[in-house]
């Protein structure tokens, strides 16, 4: 019974979401990330089904960007998958890649990945060089439990702030994205998902981070939407503006990483900083995005790494616009 009423608020949101698009709710999803307290869920997905799949796919002017992605022997296996799609599916051109990863995994990743991406001007990048003292910060910081997560985040930030491009899609190494997308125009505007989940600590960590930076925060940059979303397109201009400016970004990002509270089991978030940024002090570069996220235990056998390939998972889940094999769901 509980599985037919899920099946018919899904259904009704799909119909609310139609009429939603021709009542151009994306220009109301930026008003209502404005105020403090979180929509409830049902109307989070509201708001998600109501933005345009690809906002800016009229733009003529598409620049070059670079594709980070920080992975570990875990993901390995789906790399080749997600590293393919979302070179398919971005209309603009990936000029780079890098992939991050620990530094006793990047022989092993490189026998892996072998000459098969070398046309992509693939590189594989140690976490250690990336972000050298970093790391040891990141250590201090965090419990031996939760280092690799809080680096990952670290490493995110860092492929865009030293990136060359003017933007760099930063992409989660379970996640195949599965529809085309344009993702940054010639004007720096870009498009920004938001995610169906809200986690306060998320939101809180962003308020005492930008405090230590002497930025107070008002009621309006507590927004009522999360940006956790499994991948992003961040600009390395806007991402060196959020941690303080040009000349003092690594300050600004080593206390990002200071203001990191681990009495919680999950305190921070790469994507919801950058989203909840862009949001209230650059509004007028953001063109909001459907989400369109799929969920899935790593074991459901829909996504099992045997013929896993973009062509079976968009058969799969035809109306999604990405595809998230989490090992935690399994």
């Amino acid at each position: 019974m509980r599985e037919i009423a899920k099946r018919v608020v899904l259904s009704s949101l799909y119909i609310l979401g139609a009429v939603g698009r021709m009542l151009n709710m994306s220009r109301l999803s930026y008003h209502v990330t404005r105020s403090i307290s979180p929509f409830p869920l049902l109307l989070r997905k509201l708001i998600d089904s109501s933005t345009p799949v690809d906002p800016l796919a009229s733009t003529t002017s598409v620049p070059k960007i670079e594709l980070c992605i920080p992975c570990t022997e875990k993901d390995m296996a789906l790399l080749p998958t997600v590293v393919f799609s979302a070179v398919m599916n971005s209309n603009n051109k990936i000029g780079s890649i890098r992939i991050v990863v620990p530094p006793l995994q990047v022989e092993a990743f490189q026998k892996y990945l072998g000459e098969d991406f070398g046309h992509l001007n693939l590189t594989i990048v140690s976490e250690s060089t990336l972000l050298g003292d970093l790391i040891s910060l990141c250590t201090s910081v965090a419990p031996s439990s939760r280092k690799g997560w809080l680096i990952q985040q670290v490493v995110k930030f860092m492929c865009v702030l030293t990136s060359a491009e003017d933007g760099v899609l930063i992409l989660d190494a379970d996640t195949v994205i599965t529809r085309p997308r344009t993702w940054l125009q010639g004007n720096h505007s870009q498009i920004l998902m938001i995610s169906e989940e809200f986690h306060a600590p998320y939101q809180h960590h962003f308020v005492n981070f930008r405090a230590s930076l002497k930025r107070e925060c008002s009621a309006q940059d507590n927004p009522r939407v999360s940006f956790v979303t499994h991948h992003q397109l961040m600009q390395p201009a806007f991402l060196r503006e959020m941690f303080g400016g040009d000349s003092i970004w690594k300050l600004g990002l080593e206390s990002w990483i200071k203001a990191v509270n681990f009495s919680g089991n999950s305190p921070a978030c790469e994507y919801h900083c950058y989203g909840t940024f862009m949001v209230t002090k650059n509004p007028k570069q953001i063109h909001f995005a459907r989400w369109g996220n799929v969920a899935v235990p790593r074991m459901d056998p829909r996504v099992s790494n045997q013929n896993l390939n973009l062509a079976r998972l968009q058969a799969e889940f035809p109306n999604s616009l990405s595809v998230s094999m989490h090992t935690y769901l399994s």
